[in-house]
């Protein structure tokens, strides 16, 4: 939606049932690893070894092979204009120009009734219920601001939560849900 000079996006997600997530250790842990492993792959590692350098290089008639290849692009480019179809920006609904230098505006509402979220012990082959937190009410706004192509304004963001929270652990001995908080916090 624009509204004169900005982009205004807004997204409402309303729930009227609770919403109940159960976290496992097991998954827990399998996210973590995932998680660094990803890190990992994208760090650098100056330690090069040089299987792997030489495996990166070209030789030298691979060299001489893109050069070619790179002068003869070039002689087919002066020769042959570009038309302003051909690889030019898209030029759609929106000028290119415009949609950058337009201020965009991103606004987040989440209403829930009650949001459960339940972590469990499943290291020893069995379901473990460990501690429960409870979110009853949860209401959640957001807004992000984009001012636009200007490089010396940053963003904006800005954003409010209200709920109240409850916890509970699984007590094995009695077989049932304990209060660790006495009220709602």
């Amino acid at each position: 939606q624009k509204i004169g000079e900005v982009h205004l996006t807004d997204l409402k997600f309303v729930t009227l049932t609770p919403i109940d997530l159960t976290i496992s250790m097991q998954n827990a842990a399998l996210a973590s690893a995932l998680a660094t492993s990803i890190s990992d792959s994208f760090s650098t590692n100056k330690e090069t070894s040089e299987d792997e350098a030489e495996r990166h290089s070209i030789s030298a008639r691979e060299a001489r092979r893109i050069a070619r290849l790179d002068s003869e692009l070039e002689r087919v480019e002066d020769i042959e204009p570009m038309t302003p179809s051909e690889h030019s920006t898209d030029v759609s609904v929106h000028a290119g120009q415009q949609i950058e230098q337009m201020r965009k505006l991103t606004r987040l509402k989440m209403t829930s009734p009650e949001v459960i979220l339940t972590l469990t012990n499943d290291f020893q082959g069995l379901d473990e219920a460990l501690f429960k937190v409870i979110a009853m009410n949860w209401v959640f706004g957001g807004e992000l601001d984009y001012p636009g192509a200007s490089a010396s304004e940053k963003p904006c963001f800005g954003f409010n939560m209200n709920t109240s929270f409850l916890a509970d652990y699984f007590d094995t001995a009695s077989n049932r849900w304990e209060n660790f908080l006495t009220s709602p916090w």
